[in-house]
């Protein structure tokens, strides 16, 4: 079964709202190299967006996912330190097939700052830019 970029999400971050950045016109199912990068605050994921936009083009990116906690209080269960408690932080996400483009895009935003990278296959399971 092929997962989405929702579900991805759900599981990565238990105990948050998930809603579409912008539009949600992206379609949001995840392919065989789906390039994520977990960002913290709204300038960083345009910054990002932007990157990837650029190298991949806008049809295979604006999969962002907004993820903010479900109380102020309730932390627990938040996997990336992004994920705090009143803070926004987003998914970001560039649909691609091909390992070659996602590593080079990993590396591309790599550079901007030490974000949280994985390539993401269409069954969810993830793994390092780097393995």
């Amino acid at each position: 079964m092929t997962a989405t970029l929702f579900d991805y999400a759900l599981r990565e971050f238990p105990g948050h709202y998930i809603s579409p950045l912008g539009s949600g016109d992206t379609d949001l199912t995840l392919r065989a190299s789906t390039l994520v990068v977990h960002v913290g605050g709204l300038v960083e994921t345009d910054a990002v967006l932007a990157i990837a936009t650029e190298r991949v083009g806008g049809d295979r990116v604006g999969g962002v996912v907004i993820i903010r906690s479900l109380s102020s209080t309730n932390t627990e269960g938040a996997v990336s330190p992004l994920a705090v408690a009143g803070h926004d932080s987003a998914v970001v996400a560039a649909f691609l097939d091909n390992e070659r483009a996602a590593i080079e895009l990993a590396r591309l935003v790599a550079d901007m700052r030490q974000f949280d990278i994985r390539i993401v296959g269409i069954d969810g399971r993830w793994h390092l830019p780097s393995s």
